[in-house]
Protein backbone atom coordinates (compact mmCIF):
# COMPACT_ATOMS: atom_id res chain seq x y z
CA UNK A 1 0.00 0.00 0.00
CA UNK A 2 1.14 3.52 -0.67
CA UNK A 3 0.29 7.26 0.43
CA UNK A 4 -0.49 9.41 -2.41
CA UNK A 5 -0.75 13.22 -2.84
CA UNK A 6 -2.65 14.26 -5.36
CA UNK A 7 -2.48 18.04 -6.14
CA UNK A 8 -5.06 19.45 -8.59
CA UNK A 9 -5.78 23.23 -8.78
CA UNK A 10 -9.39 22.25 -8.69
CA UNK A 11 -11.38 18.88 -8.55
CA UNK A 12 -14.50 19.22 -9.34
CA UNK A 13 -16.62 16.13 -8.59
CA UNK A 14 -19.43 17.72 -11.20
CA UNK A 15 -17.49 18.82 -13.93
CA UNK A 16 -16.83 17.54 -17.52
CA UNK A 17 -13.64 19.46 -17.59
CA UNK A 18 -10.76 16.79 -18.47
CA UNK A 19 -8.35 17.55 -16.22
CA UNK A 20 -10.47 17.52 -12.97
CA UNK A 21 -11.91 14.68 -13.93
CA UNK A 22 -8.39 12.51 -14.61
CA UNK A 23 -7.09 13.54 -11.38
CA UNK A 24 -10.84 12.83 -9.46
CA UNK A 25 -10.96 9.40 -11.01
CA UNK A 26 -7.39 9.03 -10.82
CA UNK A 27 -7.67 9.72 -6.81
CA UNK A 28 -10.25 7.51 -6.47
CA UNK A 29 -9.14 4.68 -8.22
CA UNK A 30 -6.20 4.65 -6.05
CA UNK A 31 -8.36 4.34 -2.83
CA UNK A 32 -9.85 1.23 -4.70
CA UNK A 33 -6.92 -0.37 -5.36
CA UNK A 34 -6.40 -0.11 -1.28
CA UNK A 35 -4.03 2.53 -0.95
CA UNK A 36 -4.56 6.01 0.79
CA UNK A 37 -4.72 9.29 -0.75
CA UNK A 38 -4.91 12.93 0.22
CA UNK A 39 -6.57 15.45 -2.30
CA UNK A 40 -4.77 19.05 -2.40
CA UNK A 41 -6.67 21.58 -4.06
CA UNK A 42 -7.80 24.93 -4.05
CA UNK A 43 -11.24 24.52 -4.77
CA UNK A 44 -13.60 21.61 -3.65
CA UNK A 45 -16.86 21.27 -4.88
CA UNK A 46 -19.38 18.45 -4.01
CA UNK A 47 -21.89 16.66 -6.50
CA UNK A 48 -22.02 14.51 -9.54
CA UNK A 49 -20.10 11.90 -10.02
CA UNK A 50 -21.46 9.48 -7.79
CA UNK A 51 -19.26 6.63 -7.87
CA UNK A 52 -16.25 8.69 -7.62
CA UNK A 53 -17.50 10.72 -4.41
CA UNK A 54 -18.73 7.50 -2.49
CA UNK A 55 -14.88 6.21 -3.01
CA UNK A 56 -13.40 9.53 -1.57
CA UNK A 57 -15.63 10.40 0.96
CA UNK A 58 -14.20 9.19 4.21
CA UNK A 59 -11.35 7.49 2.20
CA UNK A 60 -9.34 10.33 1.29
CA UNK A 61 -8.64 14.05 2.97
CA UNK A 62 -9.20 16.88 0.82
CA UNK A 63 -6.74 19.75 1.72
CA UNK A 64 -8.50 23.02 -0.06
CA UNK A 65 -5.66 25.18 0.10
CA UNK A 66 -5.48 28.41 1.23
CA UNK A 67 -9.42 27.78 2.51
CA UNK A 68 -9.41 30.89 4.49
CA UNK A 69 -8.80 33.27 2.25
CA UNK A 70 -11.28 34.63 -0.46
CA UNK A 71 -11.31 32.42 -3.66
CA UNK A 72 -10.87 35.77 -6.15
CA UNK A 73 -7.19 35.96 -4.33
CA UNK A 74 -6.52 31.88 -3.81
CA UNK A 75 -4.72 31.88 -7.62
CA UNK A 76 -2.54 35.37 -6.67
CA UNK A 77 -1.31 34.01 -3.77
CA UNK A 78 -0.63 30.22 -4.61
CA UNK A 79 1.26 31.71 -8.20
CA UNK A 80 3.48 34.08 -5.87
CA UNK A 81 4.54 30.55 -3.84
CA UNK A 82 5.08 28.80 -6.45
CA UNK A 83 6.98 31.58 -8.06
CA UNK A 84 9.65 31.82 -4.78
CA UNK A 85 9.01 27.85 -3.76
CA UNK A 86 7.01 28.52 -0.73
CA UNK A 87 5.07 25.11 -0.36
CA UNK A 88 1.70 25.71 1.61
CA UNK A 89 1.03 22.53 2.98
CA UNK A 90 2.56 19.73 4.16
CA UNK A 91 2.47 16.21 2.40
CA UNK A 92 3.04 13.48 4.08
CA UNK A 93 2.83 10.87 1.55
CA UNK A 94 5.35 9.06 -0.04
CA UNK A 95 4.19 9.32 -4.05
CA UNK A 96 2.93 12.80 -4.71
CA UNK A 97 1.34 13.23 -8.05
CA UNK A 98 1.13 16.81 -9.52
CA UNK A 99 -1.66 17.88 -12.26
CA UNK A 100 -0.90 21.50 -12.40
CA UNK A 101 2.26 23.88 -12.95
CA UNK A 102 1.07 26.10 -10.05
CA UNK A 103 1.05 23.80 -6.96
CA UNK A 104 4.20 21.45 -8.87
CA UNK A 105 6.31 24.24 -8.84
CA UNK A 106 5.60 25.60 -5.23
CA UNK A 107 5.94 21.47 -3.60
CA UNK A 108 8.01 19.60 -5.86
CA UNK A 109 11.64 19.17 -5.00
CA UNK A 110 11.81 19.82 -1.26
CA UNK A 111 11.27 16.31 -0.17
CA UNK A 112 14.15 14.41 -1.39
CA UNK A 113 12.56 10.87 -0.59
CA UNK A 114 9.22 10.93 -2.16
CA UNK A 115 8.58 9.93 -5.94
CA UNK A 116 7.36 13.18 -7.33
CA UNK A 117 4.98 12.76 -10.83
CA UNK A 118 4.39 15.18 -13.14
CA UNK A 119 1.35 14.84 -15.31
CA UNK A 120 1.68 17.25 -18.45
CA UNK A 121 -2.15 17.64 -19.32
CA UNK A 122 -1.67 20.15 -21.46
CA UNK A 123 0.76 23.35 -21.50
CA UNK A 124 -1.53 26.42 -19.90
CA UNK A 125 0.53 28.81 -20.35
CA UNK A 126 1.19 28.03 -24.40
CA UNK A 127 -2.43 27.17 -24.68
CA UNK A 128 -3.33 30.65 -23.47
CA UNK A 129 -0.97 32.38 -25.89
CA UNK A 130 -1.89 30.69 -28.66
CA UNK A 131 -5.62 31.70 -28.18
CA UNK A 132 -4.16 35.25 -27.73
CA UNK A 133 -2.38 35.23 -30.71
CA UNK A 134 -4.91 33.50 -32.55
CA UNK A 135 -8.21 36.21 -31.66
CA UNK A 136 -5.54 39.16 -31.66
CA UNK A 137 -5.33 40.06 -27.77
CA UNK A 138 -2.06 39.52 -26.81
CA UNK A 139 -1.94 42.12 -24.19
CA UNK A 140 1.10 42.47 -21.79
CA UNK A 141 -0.41 40.66 -18.61
CA UNK A 142 -1.08 37.88 -20.98
CA UNK A 143 2.15 37.93 -21.89
CA UNK A 144 3.23 37.76 -18.66
CA UNK A 145 0.87 35.53 -17.51
CA UNK A 146 1.72 33.02 -20.25
CA UNK A 147 5.62 33.76 -19.63
CA UNK A 148 4.96 32.78 -15.80
CA UNK A 149 3.06 29.50 -16.34
CA UNK A 150 5.35 28.30 -19.24
CA UNK A 151 8.31 28.97 -16.95
CA UNK A 152 6.33 27.28 -13.70
CA UNK A 153 5.82 23.93 -15.99
CA UNK A 154 9.22 24.01 -16.85
CA UNK A 155 10.42 23.92 -13.56
CA UNK A 156 7.58 21.13 -12.77
CA UNK A 157 9.30 19.16 -15.70
CA UNK A 158 13.12 19.43 -15.00
CA UNK A 159 12.09 18.47 -11.23
CA UNK A 160 10.20 15.57 -11.47
CA UNK A 161 11.23 11.99 -11.09
CA UNK A 162 8.55 11.20 -14.28
CA UNK A 163 6.56 13.02 -16.43
CA UNK A 164 3.51 11.45 -17.21
CA UNK A 165 1.84 12.63 -20.87
CA UNK A 166 -1.62 11.48 -21.86
CA UNK A 167 -0.93 10.92 -25.75
CA UNK A 168 2.30 10.68 -28.18
CA UNK A 169 0.91 14.27 -29.20
CA UNK A 170 1.81 15.45 -25.97
CA UNK A 171 4.89 13.79 -25.87
CA UNK A 172 5.84 15.73 -29.10
CA UNK A 173 4.90 18.90 -27.60
CA UNK A 174 7.27 18.71 -24.56
CA UNK A 175 9.93 18.39 -27.36
CA UNK A 176 8.86 21.20 -28.71
CA UNK A 177 8.77 23.30 -25.72
CA UNK A 178 11.16 22.03 -23.25
CA UNK A 179 13.52 20.59 -25.48
CA UNK A 180 16.35 20.14 -22.98
CA UNK A 181 13.59 17.49 -21.24
CA UNK A 182 15.65 13.95 -21.15
CA UNK A 183 12.93 11.74 -22.99
CA UNK A 184 13.67 8.37 -20.81
CA UNK A 185 11.61 10.25 -18.00
CA UNK A 186 8.13 11.19 -19.98
CA UNK A 187 5.87 8.17 -20.29
CA UNK A 188 2.38 8.13 -22.41
CA UNK A 189 -0.91 7.41 -19.75
CA UNK A 190 -3.85 8.19 -21.22
CA UNK A 191 -6.77 9.05 -19.75
CA UNK A 192 -9.87 6.62 -18.83
CA UNK A 193 -13.12 5.84 -18.63
CA UNK A 194 -15.65 3.90 -16.96
CA UNK A 195 -17.12 1.02 -19.24
CA UNK A 196 -20.43 -0.38 -18.24
CA UNK A 197 -21.38 -4.08 -19.00
CA UNK A 198 -24.88 -3.23 -20.34
CA UNK A 199 -26.29 0.54 -21.64
CA UNK A 200 -29.92 0.56 -21.80
CA UNK A 201 -29.53 2.18 -25.21
CA UNK A 202 -28.67 -1.56 -26.36
CA UNK A 203 -31.57 -2.60 -26.81
CA UNK A 204 -32.19 0.19 -29.36
CA UNK A 205 -29.12 0.82 -31.73
CA UNK A 206 -31.51 2.21 -34.05
CA UNK A 207 -30.10 5.95 -34.59
CA UNK A 208 -32.94 7.22 -36.25
CA UNK A 209 -35.63 6.24 -33.98
CA UNK A 210 -36.45 9.44 -33.15
CA UNK A 211 -34.86 9.07 -29.35
CA UNK A 212 -31.57 9.05 -30.55
CA UNK A 213 -31.71 11.59 -32.97
CA UNK A 214 -28.99 13.65 -31.00
CA UNK A 215 -25.32 14.85 -31.48
CA UNK A 216 -23.83 15.07 -27.63
CA UNK A 217 -20.76 17.79 -26.87
CA UNK A 218 -19.34 17.32 -23.60
CA UNK A 219 -16.67 20.30 -23.87
CA UNK A 220 -15.38 23.96 -22.06
CA UNK A 221 -16.81 26.34 -23.82
CA UNK A 222 -13.71 28.33 -25.05
CA UNK A 223 -12.53 29.49 -28.17
CA UNK A 224 -9.75 26.50 -28.13
CA UNK A 225 -12.59 23.86 -28.09
CA UNK A 226 -14.43 25.21 -31.32
CA UNK A 227 -18.02 24.62 -30.41
CA UNK A 228 -18.63 27.71 -32.79
CA UNK A 229 -17.16 26.38 -35.51
CA UNK A 230 -19.14 23.24 -34.73
CA UNK A 231 -22.67 25.38 -34.81
CA UNK A 232 -21.41 27.02 -38.42
CA UNK A 233 -21.01 22.86 -39.70
CA UNK A 234 -24.26 21.93 -37.76
CA UNK A 235 -26.26 24.84 -39.20
CA UNK A 236 -25.80 24.40 -42.81
CA UNK A 237 -26.14 20.32 -42.44
CA UNK A 238 -28.84 17.75 -43.83
CA UNK A 239 -28.07 16.55 -40.43
CA UNK A 240 -29.84 19.76 -38.78
CA UNK A 241 -32.84 19.81 -42.15
CA UNK A 242 -33.56 16.84 -40.79
CA UNK A 243 -34.26 17.39 -37.17
CA UNK A 244 -31.03 16.42 -35.50
CA UNK A 245 -30.36 18.13 -31.96
CA UNK A 246 -27.22 19.25 -30.28
CA UNK A 247 -26.61 18.91 -26.65
CA UNK A 248 -24.24 21.00 -25.37
CA UNK A 249 -22.54 20.12 -21.73
CA UNK A 250 -20.46 21.95 -20.32
CA UNK A 251 -19.98 26.01 -19.08
CA UNK A 252 -17.32 28.64 -19.81
CA UNK A 253 -16.62 32.06 -21.45
CA UNK A 254 -18.12 31.90 -24.30
CA UNK A 255 -21.29 30.71 -23.23
CA UNK A 256 -23.50 33.74 -23.97
CA UNK A 257 -21.73 34.52 -27.21
CA UNK A 258 -22.15 30.82 -28.26
CA UNK A 259 -26.30 30.87 -27.35
CA UNK A 260 -26.52 34.60 -29.27
CA UNK A 261 -24.28 33.04 -32.07
CA UNK A 262 -26.59 29.85 -32.18
CA UNK A 263 -29.85 31.83 -32.79
CA UNK A 264 -28.45 34.10 -35.74
CA UNK A 265 -27.49 30.88 -37.68
CA UNK A 266 -30.86 29.97 -37.27
CA UNK A 267 -30.42 26.94 -34.72
CA UNK A 268 -31.66 28.24 -31.64
CA UNK A 269 -34.07 25.42 -31.52
CA UNK A 270 -31.90 22.62 -32.23
CA UNK A 271 -29.58 23.22 -29.66
CA UNK A 272 -29.61 22.64 -25.79
CA UNK A 273 -27.31 23.84 -23.44
CA UNK A 274 -27.36 21.68 -20.31
CA UNK A 275 -24.48 23.86 -18.43
CA UNK A 276 -22.89 21.63 -15.91
CA UNK A 277 -24.43 18.19 -15.11
CA UNK A 278 -24.57 15.81 -12.71
CA UNK A 279 -23.07 12.27 -13.67
CA UNK A 280 -27.05 10.65 -14.13
CA UNK A 281 -28.10 13.57 -16.37
CA UNK A 282 -24.70 13.50 -18.32
CA UNK A 283 -25.03 9.67 -18.62
CA UNK A 284 -29.14 10.26 -19.65
CA UNK A 285 -27.82 12.84 -22.24
CA UNK A 286 -24.98 10.19 -23.76
CA UNK A 287 -27.22 6.79 -24.25
CA UNK A 288 -29.70 9.01 -25.98
CA UNK A 289 -27.02 10.27 -28.68
CA UNK A 290 -26.08 8.51 -31.45
CA UNK A 291 -22.86 11.13 -32.36
CA UNK A 292 -20.09 12.80 -30.19
CA UNK A 293 -18.52 15.95 -31.66
CA UNK A 294 -15.36 17.48 -30.34
CA UNK A 295 -14.14 20.10 -32.50
CA UNK A 296 -11.16 21.24 -31.20
CA UNK A 297 -9.13 23.89 -33.18
CA UNK A 298 -5.91 22.88 -31.41
CA UNK A 299 -3.66 21.91 -28.94
CA UNK A 300 -6.17 18.67 -27.56
CA UNK A 301 -3.85 16.88 -25.36
CA UNK A 302 -6.05 13.59 -25.41
CA UNK A 303 -9.72 14.15 -25.42
CA UNK A 304 -11.52 12.62 -22.39
CA UNK A 305 -14.73 12.90 -23.34
CA UNK A 306 -14.11 10.98 -26.27
CA UNK A 307 -13.30 8.10 -24.72
CA UNK A 308 -16.25 8.77 -22.43
CA UNK A 309 -18.58 8.77 -24.80
CA UNK A 310 -17.63 5.85 -26.87
CA UNK A 311 -18.29 4.24 -23.42
CA UNK A 312 -21.57 4.60 -24.03
CA UNK A 313 -21.71 3.53 -27.86
CA UNK A 314 -21.62 6.84 -28.69
CA UNK A 315 -19.73 7.40 -32.01
CA UNK A 316 -17.25 10.03 -31.90
CA UNK A 317 -16.12 12.93 -34.32
CA UNK A 318 -13.48 14.59 -33.67
CA UNK A 319 -10.45 16.74 -35.61
CA UNK A 320 -6.75 16.09 -36.49
CA UNK A 321 -5.81 19.12 -34.11
CA UNK A 322 -4.30 17.20 -31.06
CA UNK A 323 -4.04 13.42 -29.84
CA UNK A 324 -7.91 12.86 -30.68
CA UNK A 325 -6.52 10.80 -33.94
CA UNK A 326 -4.79 7.97 -31.56
CA UNK A 327 -8.10 7.01 -29.73
CA UNK A 328 -10.35 7.03 -33.05
CA UNK A 329 -8.17 5.76 -35.72
CA UNK A 330 -8.19 1.86 -34.93
CA UNK A 331 -12.16 2.17 -35.04
CA UNK A 332 -12.34 4.21 -38.65
CA UNK A 333 -10.28 6.79 -39.73
CA UNK A 334 -13.18 8.45 -41.57
CA UNK A 335 -13.96 9.31 -37.63
CA UNK A 336 -11.18 12.15 -37.97
CA UNK A 337 -11.65 15.43 -39.89
CA UNK A 338 -10.34 18.72 -40.42
CA UNK A 339 -11.15 21.75 -37.91
CA UNK A 340 -13.22 23.64 -40.53
CA UNK A 341 -16.67 24.02 -41.08
CA UNK A 342 -16.99 22.14 -44.29
CA UNK A 343 -15.05 19.26 -43.44
CA UNK A 344 -16.84 19.02 -39.37
CA UNK A 345 -20.19 19.24 -41.64
CA UNK A 346 -19.37 16.37 -43.83
CA UNK A 347 -18.37 14.11 -41.34
CA UNK A 348 -21.54 15.02 -39.35
CA UNK A 349 -23.50 14.52 -42.60
CA UNK A 350 -22.24 11.39 -43.58
CA UNK A 351 -22.43 9.74 -39.95
CA UNK A 352 -26.03 10.82 -39.50
CA UNK A 353 -27.29 10.48 -42.68
CA UNK A 354 -25.08 8.24 -45.27
CA UNK A 355 -24.71 5.18 -43.37
CA UNK A 356 -27.39 2.20 -42.18
CA UNK A 357 -28.65 1.57 -38.77
CA UNK A 358 -26.67 -1.87 -39.15
CA UNK A 359 -23.28 0.00 -40.00
CA UNK A 360 -24.18 2.72 -36.94
CA UNK A 361 -24.50 -0.26 -34.93
CA UNK A 362 -21.46 -2.16 -35.71
CA UNK A 363 -19.42 0.99 -35.19
CA UNK A 364 -21.27 1.65 -31.78
CA UNK A 365 -20.09 -1.87 -30.91
CA UNK A 366 -16.90 -1.02 -31.83
CA UNK A 367 -16.38 2.27 -29.65
CA UNK A 368 -17.31 0.50 -26.72
CA UNK A 369 -14.68 -2.44 -27.58
CA UNK A 370 -12.02 0.63 -28.07
CA UNK A 371 -13.52 2.22 -24.94
CA UNK A 372 -12.38 -0.90 -22.41
CA UNK A 373 -8.93 0.13 -23.52
CA UNK A 374 -8.95 2.71 -21.51
CA UNK A 375 -10.31 1.44 -17.91
CA UNK A 376 -9.57 3.61 -15.10
CA UNK A 377 -8.00 0.71 -13.68
CA UNK A 378 -5.60 0.15 -16.44
CA UNK A 379 -4.36 3.84 -16.56
CA UNK A 380 -3.57 3.57 -12.42
CA UNK A 381 -2.24 0.01 -12.93
CA UNK A 382 0.43 1.91 -15.46
CA UNK A 383 1.01 4.71 -12.26
CA UNK A 384 1.91 1.34 -10.26
CA UNK A 385 4.16 0.33 -13.09
CA UNK A 386 5.72 3.25 -13.24
CA UNK A 387 6.20 3.89 -9.66
CA UNK A 388 7.97 0.74 -9.13
CA UNK A 389 10.52 1.75 -11.84
CA UNK A 390 11.23 5.16 -10.21
CA UNK A 391 14.03 5.77 -7.09
CA UNK A 392 13.03 7.94 -4.64
CA UNK A 393 14.48 11.35 -6.19
CA UNK A 394 16.12 11.88 -9.26
CA UNK A 395 15.11 15.16 -10.09
CA UNK A 396 17.14 18.42 -11.10
CA UNK A 397 16.29 21.38 -8.72
CA UNK A 398 18.81 23.62 -10.72
CA UNK A 399 15.68 24.74 -12.63
CA UNK A 400 13.92 27.16 -11.04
Amino acid sequence: MRNFDFFSDAFFPDWTGGLQRYATELAATAVGRGHRGVLWTREWRVGGLVDVQNAIDGEISVHNLLGKLPRRLRGGVLTIAALIHVPVGRPAGDCMVFHTPILGAAFMGRMRDRNQIYVFHASAGHELLTEAAAVGRVSRSVKLKGAVLLRLERRCIRRADAVVVLSDFSRRLIEQLHPTTRPQRVVVIPGGTTVEPELSSDKDLSPRSGRLRRIVVLRRLEWRMGVDILFEAFAGSTAQKEGWQLDIVGTGSQEQHLKTFAAELGIGDSVIFHGRVSEEKKTQILEAATLSVLPTRALEGFGLATVEAMSHGVIPIVTSAGASPEIVLPIDERLICEPAVESIRSSIDYWACERSDNELSEIRTACRTRAQEFSWESVFAAYETLIKSLPSATFDTSGR
